[in-house]
């Protein structure tokens, strides 16, 4: 008992002169000195342009995330173009908003914003979804007009 008792200060001697050279080897931290640690591209074009690839990746991988669900993509399926074709605008498309989105901000591109770039590419069908929904409860509301006259003229 009366060993470990002896080599307790030069313990805490130890420890205290580690902390001392510590506090005085480092180099005081100034919150105003280290203002924007990242790297940031703010010239609107190159904005624009890290931004557009970075949205078509987010798109195109929502589109394959919407593979393993739906396997014939019917979400881009019509008339009028080719599912390829579709594919394309859909990606293109999702780069293009999320390029304006962050060219508007005017902060530029830098790596603390990249995840944000992404998930607007991949989430910009949420505004797809809405017209869709919105275009869907217009025919919805003109087909119970008429089967309210169908049902009218049945009963009547």
């Amino acid at each position: 008992m009366k060993r470990i008792l002896n080599t307790r200060i030069p313990v805490s001697l130890v420890v205290v002169a580690f902390l001392a050279l510590m506090f005085w080897s480092a180099k005081p931290a100034y919150a105003q000195g280290d203002g924007n640690v990242t790297q940031a591209v703010t010239d609107p074009t190159k904005t624009f342009v890290i931004s557009f690839a970075i949205g078509t990746s987010g798109a195109f991988v929502y589109l394959f995330v919407l593979l393993m669900t739906d396997r014939t993509l019917s979400i881009l399926r019509n008339d009028m173009l080719p599912l390829w074709a579709m594919v394309f605008l859909y990606t293109i498309s999702g780069g293009i908003v999320a390029g304006i989105t962050q060219t508007a901000t005017g902060s530029g591109i830098s790596a603390n914003n990249v995840q944000n770039v992404f998930m607007v590419g991949f989430g910009w069908q949420g505004v797809i979804a809405g017209a869709g929904g919105s275009s869907k409860v217009s025919e919805l509301k003109d087909t119970e007009v008429e089967f309210k006259k169908l049902l009218g003229d049945l009963s009547g």
